[in-house]
């Protein structure tokens, strides 16, 4: 397998979810837009949203503010469609759902806490916004 990134190596800003804003646009972003439909993103130059893709190691995911993304079901199963066995929503689920857990690899220095919760009840939450 080889994996081709651009861009420069991962720089720390990069571990801090709030200083995800400050890295669109710069160095690290391919600065794409969306294209202009009339519909959408009025209130922006030409009618373009920014589109921020990362362009460093790690891609998008070095710049995504750390937000943790589900694939969209669909997406699986037109995978499956077209002969990738083993690669529909129901195939892959248990695996997915096994990456939304936090696991910690670091310690933290004496007298101060870990500052961590998960959502109580995320699938409920997805529920509310189920895919086309």
């Amino acid at each position: 397998v080889l994996l081709l990134e651009a861009g420069p190596e991962e720089p720390e800003v990069t571990q801090v979810p709030g200083f995800f804003t400050a890295l669109a646009g710069s160095n690290l972003d391919w600065k794409y837009t969306t294209e202009s439909n009339g519909k959408s993103c009025l209130a922006f130059p030409e009618g373009k949203c920014g589109w921020p893709r990362g362009k460093t190691m790690g891609g998008s995911t070095a710049i995504n503010a750390m937000a943790y993304v589900r694939g969209n079901k669909a997406d699986y199963d037109e995978w499956a469609l077209m002969g990738n066995e083993g690669w529909s929503y129901d195939d892959v689920s248990a695996l997915v759902f096994s990456c939304r857990r936090r696991v910690l690899s670091i310690s933290y220095p004496q007298g101060i806490s870990e500052r961590y919760e998960e959502f109580p009840d995320i699938e409920s939450l997805s529920n509310q916004f189920p895919s086309p």
